[in-house]
């Protein structure tokens, strides 16, 4: 065998070498939010949630009811309650509560939401909040046009807040970005990223 030969195949014995120490080395035991979207709900009704993703994950999910009782009050401004159970689809499925408030200002343009949630899927249970207000500053309050909105018609409440923040109740500094809407007696909430 000549010495260029051997600088060949030496050559590539070193590669072949480098490529399966690339393919076979230690991996990282699995561990929460692994996993994409698709195979954590895949996995859910074989293995408890809490090992497939973080419960401050709540991308995707979605919480829809029929089944709200609202009370709301004032005519320059409108103060409410409200309180939500139906069912969860999506990372987590199963059911929640939500109960909470939101309020429009008229004097000064603002309106506000103040929820906690519940999602129990199987044997877990999220808790989280969501505390928002929006107050265009006084010098331009003709400029800024508010994006939610809060009325009140026959003491039955309506809302439409499209871009809120959450807080997970066990992760306070995690969280992400969620839609709610309270109309004719369905309120429904999603939450992004």
């Amino acid at each position: 065998m000549k010495t260029s030969d051997f600088s060949r195949f030496a050559v590539g014995i070193y590669a072949t070498i480098a490529i399966l120490a690339g393919c076979g080395g230690s991996h990282s035991p699995m561990t929460p939010g692994t996993l994409g979207q698709n195979a954590a709900a895949t996995l859910h009704g074989s293995v408890p949630i809490s090992s497939v993703r973080s419960d401050s994950e709540l991308s995707g999910e979605m919480l829809t009811s029929t089944k709200v009782r609202s009370h709301c009050h004032g005519k320059k401004s409108v103060s409410s309650d409200f309180h939500a159970h139906g069912s969860a689809s999506g990372p987590f499925p199963g059911t929640f509560t939500a109960s909470g408030s939101a309020k429009s200002y008229y004097s000064d343009g603002g309106t506000s939401l103040d929820e906690r949630f519940t999602i129990t899927s199987g044997s877990e249970e999220i808790s989280g909040h969501i505390e928002y207000r929006f107050l265009p500053p006084l010098a331009f309050r003709q400029l800024f046009r508010n994006p939610n909105s809060v009325s009140c018609s026959k003491h039955i409440l309506s809302f439409d807040f499209p871009k809120v923040l959450y807080k997970v109740k066990k992760h306070p500094h995690q969280g992400g970005r969620a839609a709610a809407t309270l109309e004719n007696g369905s309120f429904s909430e999603s939450f992004k990223k």
